[in-house]
């Protein structure tokens, strides 16, 4: 059985949700209730999820266990690299870190050499681990990891997965991170081993993608307890600004590497702003932004010309959406 990447289908808008009601009626036998309808569809037209997923979110849901007396399995084990991954069956992670090209080929080894002995890296929504694991084992033990995850299943997820490599240089923290001090809803995508984090008020339907309250803090709070940061990993579904402008003192006085990830539209959705406002951000740091393009050789931009950087950068991810039916493009920050 295979699975491809979310940002590789490509379907006709108009058809998502027919798709959706079959799937409730194929699977549940019965006709999607209007919140958790216009919740799939929503997130598929955004490309947040794919059908798939929404197959096995129904699949995994607690209605079809009761209905039908089945469970899935409750893990599969992936050895990738030398570390050991305990995860949710059929999911997007296993399927590419079992693949000959690895897991996000295009970012994650160049972010495990990035990962020094002795350096203090903080990854911002670890999710299951892909990235906390092997950047534990690169720093080392004079070496410390902060793992910033907002959703609860994901934390015990990635605190199994530390426990079963024997890593004792790794922090799970249990939050969310913004501009300010608050909480918000966050929604399960377990397929894609990741969470999508929305305000307090949205109206989510109860009974069906699993979600949990999840606390908001600015980064600048964690100061004392981080120490020197060297390395940061952002990948939060477009809260990325909100992150920046909650951590404007660590990152102006740490200047650490950061790997983010880019989309107009997450951000717009996410943080509430334009995407090119991260992109001046970022330059008013100082950070210099290389592209890591996934189908060609990493391009570093010029550091002096904001306005040619956002047009390049914007450019590459239409191109990206266009060609590849992509949803964001990698980056990389250069103090």
């Amino acid at each position: 059985m295979t699975f491809e990447p979310r940002d590789k289908v490509m379907i006709d808008p108009t058809m998502i949700g027919p798709m959706i009601d079959q799937l409730y009626a194929s699977v549940l036998g019965r006709g999607a209730d209007p919140v958790g309808y216009d919740f799939y569809v929503s997130e598929v037209t955004s490309g947040r999820l794919s059908i798939r997923n929404v197959a096995q979110a129904i699949v995994a849901s607690e209605e079809f266990a009761e209905v039908f007396g089945y469970r899935p399995p409750k893990s599969v084990t992936v050895i990738s690299d030398g570390n050991v991954f305990i995860l949710p069956p059929s999911s997007v992670l296993e399927h590419e870190l079992a693949s000959p090209q690895g897991y996000e080929p295009w970012v994650l080894p160049y972010f495990c050499d990035m990962c020094q002995e002795g350096m203090t890296v903080l990854d911002i929504g670890a999710s299951w681990g892909a990235f906390t694991l092997p950047a534990s084992r690169r720093v080392g033990d004079r070496g410390r990891v902060f793992a910033i995850e907002a959703s609860a299943r994901n934390c015990k997820i990635l605190q199994n997965n530390i426990w079963e490599n024997g890593l004792t240089n790794v922090e799970v923290l249990p939050f969310g991170v913004s501009d300010g001090v608050g909480a918000a809803v966050a929604i399960g995508n377990y397929a894609e081993n990741n969470a999508t984090v929305r305000p307090l008020g949205s109206r989510i339907n109860l009974n069906s993608p699993e979600f949990s309250i999840v606390p908001l803090i600015p980064i600048d709070v964690l100061l004392p307890r981080l120490g020197k940061v060297d390395l940061v990993k952002i990948d939060i579904e477009g809260m990325e600004y909100r992150a920046l402008m909650g951590g404007m003192a660590l990152f102006r006085a740490n200047k650490p590497i950061i790997f983010l990830e880019y989309s107009p539209a997450f951000q717009q959705a996410g943080s509430g702003v334009e995407g090119r406002y991260l992109l001046i951000l970022l330059h008013m740091l100082g950070y210099q932004l290389e592209i890591l393009h996934r189908n060609r050789d990493r391009e570093l931009l010029d550091r002096d010309s904001m306005a040619k950087t956002i047009d390049l950068i914007d450019a590459a991810w239409k191109r990206h959406v266009d060609e590849d039916s992509g949803t964001h493009l990698d980056l990389c920050a250069h103090p």
